[in-house]
């Protein structure tokens, strides 16, 4: 189907003359909904970061997490926790650092808890 068959198939469907001009905007509008909503395997990524502090900038192409996972010394993957819940459990241990479990993410930023006590690689796939 070519984009022009496209818009005779919308304006047939609507059967409105009125909103013929508005075709265009309706098919960039759906576009843009759908590429957010729709994640195929071509648009799952993988990233490695090494984590030091509570927090640690997402890669800039970033749109959801898969999956998180410390890769280095002991293998373990990550739990997602809304910022809410990280908060009360860091308040349960004291806010003690230690090996990362958990983390929540806020605008382009991963927070981490127990905030980590060394250097650990994470793989983000994303």
């Amino acid at each position: 189907m070519t984009y022009a068959e496209l818009k005779t198939n919308i304006a047939n469907y609507l059967n409105r003359s009125d909103l013929t001009s508005e075709i265009d905007i309706f098919i960039d509008n759906t576009e843009a909904e759908l590429n957010r909503r729709l994640r195929v395997a071509d648009m799952i990524k993988r990233a490695t970061a090494t984590a030091e502090n509570q927090y640690l900038s997402l890669p800039t192409d970033w749109l959801e997490a898969i999956n998180i996972e410390i890769t280095s010394n002991d293998f373990r993957p990550l739990m997602q926790m809304s910022i809410e819940s990280l908060d009360v459990y860091r308040k349960s241990i004291n806010n003690k650092n230690g090996q990362p479990i958990y983390y929540a993410i806020v605008d382009n930023t991963l927070e981490l808890a127990p905030i980590p006590d060394a250097s650990y690689t994470l793989q983000l796939t994303y």
